[in-house]
């Protein structure tokens, strides 16, 4: 099972990156432009004040290597499942793959909090988990170095877009 940790810096306050992460447009703007993805949709979502629930739809952009484009075929998508408190800044969400779903379970809780001078600290701890034989450890390095990219260029973005 592969774990991991990202801490991202954030030029903005703490309250705009919440907001951002909250707000449709910006996120289709974020994985479809910044990311290239051909898909990221809200299916559904509520919001009770205190916490945001939401599952997405999306179709990720991802270089894979051989062996796993083919297990994973041509129209592999994931459904995103996430809940975001504000009171605590902090969201959590796993994704179900289209394809191998008892094999796989990836999951992630984000935190973000101030630093002095106005901006934050993102802070990201993610699981993935792919049990496919000959190729699981494969998919997850694979899938780590994906996120760690998509992740790394969120700051930037969100930056631009204040």
């Amino acid at each position: 099972m592969g774990k991991f940790t990202m801490v991202l810096s954030c030029s903005l306050p703490p309250e705009r990156v919440w907001e951002q992460f909250l707000d449709r447009k910006f996120n289709e703007q974020f994985y479809q432009e910044a990311l290239g993805w051909p898909q990221w949709s809200i299916e559904e979502q509520s919001n009770t004040g205190e916490e945001v629930v939401r599952k997405v739809a999306v179709t990720p952009r991802r270089e894979l290597p051989g062996p796993i484009a083919k297990v994973l075929g041509a129209g592999f998508r994931q459904t995103e499942e996430g809940t975001f408190a504000s009171a605590t800044r902090t969201g959590t969400w796993r994704r179900i793959p289209s394809t191998l779903a008892d094999k796989w379970h990836e999951e992630a809780t984000v935190r973000i909090e101030s630093v002095d001078g106005g901006g934050c600290l993102m802070t990201i701890d993610v699981t993935l988990e792919m049990r496919v034989f000959g190729i699981g450890g494969l998919m997850e390095s694979t899938f780590e170095k994906n996120l760690r990219n998509e992740w790394e260029t969120f700051p930037r973005f969100s930056g631009q877009h204040p």
